[in-house]
């Protein structure tokens, strides 16, 4: 729509307009804060990586390998000025939180699954579940605070607040951890914290909260592993209609379709096999169930 008397509009305090719309406004205080900071591209590489990439791998040195492209990607924009504190290079974001090490086919990727599994217990349901949900949410909290100090609140985080963040997240991945291993069959106390060294279970649903609680990521990418199950695995896999292919890769997409919000899009390097042979027939019914997520195979 035409503006038609610009000069009545508002502006930021750079002399950006802050349009009529909510989501107008959040840009033009964006685009503020990128002209107020002196490396421009620096500030943007570090805000897409604090707040849009996410990543999960079981192997721990996959994701420091990871977290090591990216920090090489944003020293790659710094340009060392001698007349400055430091020469002018700004501490590298801490993404931790956004990078993991994990088993991304062992856990609670949705809300659901967790709630259908803590209701089994119905003596504790009405007690526990609540209180899961409260602690999902105050972690989101600090997770959303965590990054925010680090684009727009000074550009750093103490090791205090990493703890504390730390603090209020392992109870929680704890007390998850406990109902799943139930379904697996292990109950007592002293053979859960095995399972969970062999399983190293992740849940989706809390450790990005905040973006699953908005119906999931709008694009989830990988390659996923081709392995022939009947060689077996370390840990055990369960629910997954897919198990019935004997590979792994079809389980990967099992699990990724879910972390999908509804018209986001799925990008998996897979053989055409997936969708052409028989055996792969129970993938094919659950990919048909997301049409909107493939533009093409």
């Amino acid at each position: 729509a035409a503006i038609h008397d610009r000069a009545k509009l508002k502006t930021t305090p750079r002399g950006y307009p802050l349009l009529p719309h909510k989501k107008y406004e959040d840009f033009s205080l964006l685009l503020d804060r990128v002209a107020a900071h002196a490396n421009r591209r620096y500030f943007v590489l570090k805000s897409i990586i604090l707040n849009n990439l996410y990543g999960v791998d079981i192997m721990k040195e996959a994701t420091e390998i990871c977290k090591l492209r990216l920090f090489l990607k944003l020293a790659a924009q710094v340009e060392p000025d001698a007349a400055k504190e430091n020469l002018g290079i700004e501490p590298l974001p801490d993404i931790d939180f956004n990078i993991r090490a994990g088993n991304t086919l062992v856990g609670f990727a949705t809300e659901k699954q967790a709630e259908d599994v803590i209701r089994q217990d119905l003596l504790a349901y009405n007690t526990v579940w609540p209180e899961v949900q409260r602690d999902a949410k105050e972690v989101a909290e600090l997770f959303g605070l965590f990054r925010q100090q680090q684009t727009e609140l000074g550009g750093a985080v103490s090791a205090d607040d990493k703890a504390h963040l730390r603090a209020k997240l392992t109870p929680l991945e704890d007390r998850l951890n406990t109902y799943l291993a139930d379904t697996y069959g292990v109950s007592k106390k002293s053979a859960v914290k095995g399972w969970v060294h062999s399983h190293k279970p992740f849940h989706w649903f809390i450790e990005f909260y905040a973006i699953m609680a908005k119906g999931g990521f709008c694009g989830v990418m990988g390659n996923p592993p081709y392995y022939d199950l009947k060689q077996g695995l370390e840990y055990q896999l369960k629910n997954y209609a897919t198990l019935s292919t004997k590979n792994l890769y079809p389980v990967v997409m099992e699990r990724a379709l879910p972390l999908c919000r509804q018209n986001g899009r799925l990008g998996l390097i897979v053989p055409i096999s997936s969708i052409s042979t028989e055996g792969y027939s129970e993938l094919q019914t659950i990919l048909l169930r997301y049409p909107g997520h493939f533009s093409s195979y």
